[in-house]
């Protein structure tokens, strides 16, 4: 007997469950007013329509939903993406039919970037030649260039010599002004 009362109370329980609804309210996104007589379609049959308050009841399981009222835009929703709260706007302030014309660009876009992978390869091929040996006739004749190579290379080894002493001038500045600060 305990049993069956048992396998009767959740047998009952389980018809519950499987009945389950869901509140939402529809409101004026303008306003945040409640909407009245707003029809709610749930997978393309009539679910519900809100009451005074705005507020209807959903099934428990559905696909889409699709919410309409007279002079408010069609609001059609997935399953996972419907909240608590579902506003309309008002149609006066929309524009009901957009045409955009193009064309498609993947093609040339894949083609740039196929040109600009091999443009790089190039590119890199001159810039880091395979054979050891490279000869630049313009760098013989550039004197400014062959000036400035002097010139860095001068500078390169007076900061080799800077680094290397212990007594650089700006280290030493820095260390007495530390002595000098610290009691």
């Amino acid at each position: 007997m305990k049993y069956r009362i048992i396998l009767l109370a959740l047998l009952s329980l389980t018809a519950f469950a499987g009945r389950a609804q869901r509140k939402v309210i529809v409101y004026d996104l303008e306003t945040r007013t409640p909407l009245r007589r707003v029809l709610i379609w749930a997978d393309r049959q009539l679910a519900d329509s809100t009451d005074y308050r705005g507020q209807a009841m959903l099934p428990a399981r559905f696909d889409t939903l699709l919410v309409s009222r007279p002079g408010y835009i069609a609001l059609r929703i997935p399953a996972k993406s419907v909240s608590d709260s579902i506003p309309l706007l008002s149609k006066m302030n929309s524009i009901s039919e957009v045409i955009v014309y193009g064309e498609d660009r993947t093609k040339a876009v894949q083609a740039a970037v196929d040109r600009w992978t091999k443009e790089e390869r190039a590119e890199y091929a001159l810039r880091h030649p395979k054979t050891g040996v490279s000869f630049d006739l313009q760098r013989l004749f550039d004197f400014r260039g062959r000036r400035a190579r002097k010139q860095r290379k001068r500078m390169e080894q007076l900061f080799r010599q800077t680094d290397a002493r212990e007594n650089d001038p700006i280290i030493r500045a820095y260390r007495a002004t530390i002595k000098e600060v610290q009691p």
